[in-house]
């Protein structure tokens, strides 16, 4: 459909009408929802259809075509009408091939539009949210906590001055015998600062500050995150070289404040959950030949 301003209607044979498009300024939903954005002959399209259409669409989609997109899509909205209507005249709605695609399409319509309503229809309230949490607790949680780092040869941090490359076998051994002189009473602060290679936290008496997850080598994290506070891990390895980890305090919000964070997660958990449910339940025959190993054949 061309940009230039539109000319009057002028009826058909049959007294059919195509409305031309005229962009409507401002807000499309400040309009009254009966009121009739776009005809096509004898099909109407108004403010309250447009809506229900644009929810087939992506957010992003949506803010597309209520901005610079709205002329594409109406143009498009207009050319579908008009290219049905001959499709019709032709009885290509008769042809086997458009039978088969319009009863998947219409299916699949259908179907998003029921799994819209089953995460809807999700109740969620404090009992599932701290069942949830009390799950995922780690998830959510932030620890605090110091290290030590004893290198190892080929390590990327540099040796210290006047300190020795160590093998492997003479690193273990030494992170070892910090960790003994802890667990008899040394103090880890004082340790760090004179036996850390990791200069800059070592010089904080370990420090690693508050941490998340995916913000520490893996191995790190995962031995951090196993640990009481106050407790000194064994021996981890890492690229680095051999650590001995301090955990000083673990930090979660509360649930009131996960909240906002938690509820789409789990809503979208148990619909998956009750579409699984369903199809479980349904009749699925394939044959051998589409998927030979299929977890649907039952």
């Amino acid at each position: 459909m061309a940009q230039s301003a539109p000319a009057q209607p002028t009826p058909g044979p049959n007294s059919s009408v195509t409305i031309p498009l005229e962009m409507v300024p401002g807000d499309l939903g400040s309009l009254p929802k009966d009121k009739v954005l776009v005809q096509v002959n004898d099909v109407k399209i108004t403010v309250a259809q447009f809506e229900m259409i644009l929810k087939a669409y992506p957010e992003s989609t949506r803010v597309f075509v209520l901005g610079p997109g709205r002329q594409q899509f109406f143009d498009t909205l207009v050319k579908t009408f008009v290219l049905n209507e001959e499709g019709k005249r032709r009885r290509l709605d008769q042809d086997p091939t458009y039978q088969a695609q319009a009863q998947y399409s219409l299916a699949a319509i259908l179907a998003s539009q029921t799994t819209e309503e089953i995460r809807k229809n999700v109740k969620i309230d404090d009992a599932v949210l701290k069942k949830y949490l009390d799950k995922h607790e780690s998830e959510y949680t932030k620890l605090k906590a110091r290290h030590i780092l004893v290198r190892v040869k080929g390590s990327p941090v540099p040796v210290r001055a006047g300190q020795p490359d160590l093998t492997e076998e003479e690193a273990l051994a030494k992170v070892k015998d910090l960790r003994a002189r802890i667990q008899s009473g040394g103090d880890f602060v004082e340790l760090a600062r004179a036996e850390s290679d990791d200069v800059g936290t070592g010089a904080q008496g370990g420090d690693m500050g508050i941490f998340g997850h995916g913000q520490i080598p893996p191995s790190l994290e995962e031995a951090a995150y196993q640990l009481k506070v106050g407790e000194v891990s064994e021996p981890v390895r890492s690229p680095f070289g051999f650590h001995l980890i301090q955990v000083q305090e673990r930090q979660i919000k509360t649930l009131e404040e996960l909240k906002p964070e938690l509820e789409p997660k789990i809503r979208a958990e148990l619909t998956k959950e009750q579409v699984d449910a369903l199809i479980n339940k349904a009749k699925v025959i394939l044959a051998p030949e589409v998927l030979p190993a299929s977890k649907l054949s039952k």
